[in-house]
């Protein structure tokens, strides 16, 4: 048995405890170290704001709001809620399922979502250590290992966003998946015992392991594409990593016996894969997306992912040069700098697989994992928006980390053992390796705190970048710098003149400016680069209401809504317009889309309970109202509202009572006591009346309207001197107020001659 200082499979102590015992406490240790070291660097990251996707996903998205979409979230591509604008090949359910939760939750505040990517990515970092360890029973190279992973500055790009929820989520279910299937396996020849703790239900467990694993890689599959790979790389592990101790079969029949047995291990992950698709494809209709305009010829595809390897691979071993949106092109040549090192880095990989296939079988385990991993993210067939990304190197770097820390692990193992000095260096190396990539994640991680952060930094590295330019106007708007926001604008035109989005804001301020008629033309132009684009052909029916067009305000309207049939904006203006124009029925309709894409729309609720009131339907209209009360206890409309529909009714006392709650739920409200005033007074309730409209007049003084109120409840109330001062406050305020006028008449006209 080794007896190396870093051996886990033997007692540390030596005093009776069993290797499971050891186990169990390094590993104890191990986690609580592991995941203090991952919360404590991204913990900043709570107070970061929402960027980039994060503002798409999160702010307008209906799907997010209620549980009313569930059946949109897992039967639609991942963007469908932003309509034709948002048609992409992405399946990604159960990410979409996660950030609805959330928003439940933690509602609009980001602290929670960026909370929740700390405490995901945590899990993984651990999980990674536990597979590692599964692979690599002897030595630290396993938590080492993990501790680099958590420190990678590449993966600041897949936690500091919320949109990075997918790869986290994807992984956390990909190396769970892989956990659970090698339950009980020694996967290296030199492992003394099997790893994982014996339990005397271990038969069992190994036998749901594989149906277990194949739900665990459906649910990856579910948060991304990535997740595919994983039965193929389960049948890699099953026949060629799993346990080979003992001699391999003689006889045909029982090598084929074997592989077969083998191979049902596995054989519900390619169910489940299977199973995938059908539905991916019924529900989406596609696997990938490569933009057709930019195809390749084969071989400039082959170059083109020899490239990107390069590039990727550069970006782990020297993470110097960070940006969130870098687009590059096709390589020229053969001789490019990132073929030849893609290219080496190939040829690496497949020496160091012929080294380790009689060695070590986990390392060829992990070359595999890494290349097969990322061969999603290689973008073969041409040049598009997801050419590059670093978080595609949320998986693949589970890998390289593996295979650094096991390198150092292996040298513990060697003659001389941890004592030797080449030892000592190597793992002092490894050490200020960790320290440096967390020193540069750190560093990395203030890019994230909002978009204008990470416009800056990214134009910083990559200024051709037309998407972090219209940020960055974006943000120069929002603080009021509208001249420098319309200069970033024009810039994002200039790089990337199809972009309709820049078109829309730059015709955003010059509409803040008052230039109407230059604004027109930029919505136009909007709209004919991007035709999809539901925003401008909004604005536009704005811009024609503002002009008493109705007809094209509403063909403006209905286009926006006929592109994305889940804008709330659009579809909240359009049932406006049709209560007012009294076309009762579609506005109903318009407002009933309106409430589904955005329930919380207290607005939608009120004119939805205007609607069934001028129908006749007073119970409908009695619960739209009172919804829009639970939802906004703040705010006076929705008591005026159903105090208005009671008085219509014929229930005069049920609207009193209203007024009532209305003035004790928000004192402060002026048109609340004025109401139940006049209606007290109608009611005969003087004193309740001059009451509240004394109260008005307190926070009205000027209103002439108050101050003659309050005087026919003095009046009726008997209280004359102050009525004869109510109404001659009032003529003071209104001195052409006939109203006040006659009141005073009848005043005079009541007061007895003297003989």
């Amino acid at each position: 048995m080794d007896n190396t200082p870093g051996t886990l499979a033997r007692p540390v102590e030596g005093a009776g405890k069993s290797p499971s015992t050891v186990a169990r406490q390094s590993d104890r240790l191990g986690f609580l170290a592991l995941i203090l070291f991952s919360v404590l660097l991204y913990v900043v990251t709570t107070g970061f704001d929402f960027v980039a996707d994060d503002k798409i996903l999160l702010e307008n998205n209906p799907y997010l709001r209620s549980f009313h979409y569930l059946r949109e979230i897992f039967t639609s591509n991942f963007w469908s809620f932003l309509g034709a604008r948002g048609e992409s090949t992405y399946y990604r359910p159960l990410v979409m399922f996660c950030l609805l939760v959330e928003r439940q939750v933690f509602g609009t505040h980001p602290w929670g979502f960026h909370l929740a990517n700390v405490v995901l990515n945590a899990l993984v970092v651990v999980l990674v250590y536990l597979l590692g360890r599964r692979l690599w029973p002897r030595g630290r190279g396993a938590l080492w290992a993990a501790f680099l992973f958590a420190a990678l500055p590449v993966h600041s790009e897949n936690v500091a966003p919320v949109s990075g929820l997918s790869d986290l989520l994807c992984a956390a279910f990909f190396v769970s998946a892989l956990l659970i299937y090698s339950q009980g396996a020694a996967s290296n020849r030199s492992s003394p015992f099997p790893v994982g703790y014996p339990s005397a239900d271990g038969g069992a467990r190994e036998r749901l392991a594989p149906w277990a694993a194949a739900v665990m890689f459906l649910l990856a599959a579910l948060c991304k594409e990535v997740a595919l790979v994983l039965p193929f790389l389960a049948a890699f592990y099953e026949h060629c990593v799993r346990d080979r101790s003992g001699d391999a079969p003689r006889r045909l029949y029982d090598r084929v016996s074997l592989h077969l047995k083998r191979a049902a291990r596995y054989a519900p992950m390619f169910l489940a894969l299977a199973l995938y698709f059908v539905f991916r494809l019924t529900v989406v209709g596609g696997v990938g997306e490569v933009l057709s305009a930019n195809r390749l010829e084969w071989v400039k595809g082959f170059l083109f992912g020899l490239s990107q390897i390069g590039h990727y691979a550069y970006k782990l071993v020297l993470p110097v040069h960070l940006t969130y949106a870098w687009k590059f092109n096709a390589p020229g040549v053969w001789w490019d700098p990132a073929v030849l090192f893609g290219g080496f880095v190939v040829a690496l990989g497949m020496v160091a697989f012929a080294r380790s296939w009689r060695r070590d079988r986990a390392v060829a385990f992990a070359i595999v994992w890494f290349f097969l991993t990322l061969a999603p993210a290689l973008n073969l067939g041409g040049v598009g928006v997801i050419a590059y990304g670093e978080r595609y190197l949320y998986l693949p770097s589970v890998a390289f980390c593996w295979l650094l820390g096991e390198g150092v692990s292996y040298l513990t193992r060697l003659e001389g053992g941890a004592g030797n000095l080449r030892v000592k260096m190597a793992q002092a190396g490894l050490v200020l390796l960790v320290v440096l990539a967390a020193t540069r994640t750190a560093l990395r991680l203030p890019a994230w705190r909002n978009n204008f952060t990470l416009a800056q930094a990214t134009l910083a590295d990559d200024p051709n970048s037309a998407t972090y330019h219209l940020y960055l106007g974006n943000n120069y708007r929002q603080r009021g710098e509208r001249g420098r926001a319309r200069l970033e604008y024009v810039q994002a035109i200039s790089l990337d003149p199809s972009m309709g989005e820049a078109y829309l804001d730059l015709a955003g301020v010059l509409l803040d400016d008052g230039a109407a008629g230059a604004a027109r033309e930029f919505l136009e132009r909007a709209v004919e680069a991007n035709p999809r684009l539901a925003e401008g052909y909004y604005e536009l029916g704005r811009q024609e209401l503002h002009e008493h067009h109705p007809d094209l305000a509403q063909d403006y309207l209905e286009r926006a809504v006929a592109l994305n049939p889940n804008y709330f904006d659009a579809l909240s203006l359009l049932g406006d317009m049709a209560l007012e124009a009294g076309k009762l029925q579609e506005a109903q309709s318009y407002l009933n889309r309106a409430r589904a894409a955005n329930p919380l729309s207290v607005e939608t609720l009120l004119n939805l309970g205007a609607v069934q009131a001028r129908n006749g339907d007073v119970a409908g209209a009695e619960l739209e109202f009172r919804r829009a009360m639970e939802l906004a206890p703040g705010s006076e409309a929705p008591y005026l509202s159903l105090a208005a529909l009671y008085e219509g009714a014929g229930k005069p006392d049920a609207a009193l009572e209203v007024y009532r709650s209305a003035v004790r739920a928000l004192p402060a409200s002026a048109n609340a006591q004025f109401r139940l005033g006049v209606l007290a007074l109608k009611m005969g309730r003087f004193e309740e009346a001059k009451q509240a409209l004394e109260k008005v007049v307190a926070m009205q003084p000027e209103s002439a309207l108050a101050h003659f109120q309050l005087g026919l409840a003095c009046r009726a109330a008997g209280s004359l001197p102050e009525a004869r001062r109510e109404f001659q406050d009032a003529l003071r305020l209104s001195p052409g107020d006939p109203a006040a006028k006659l009141a005073l008449q009848q005043m005079d006209s009541a007061v007895p001659r003297r003989q």
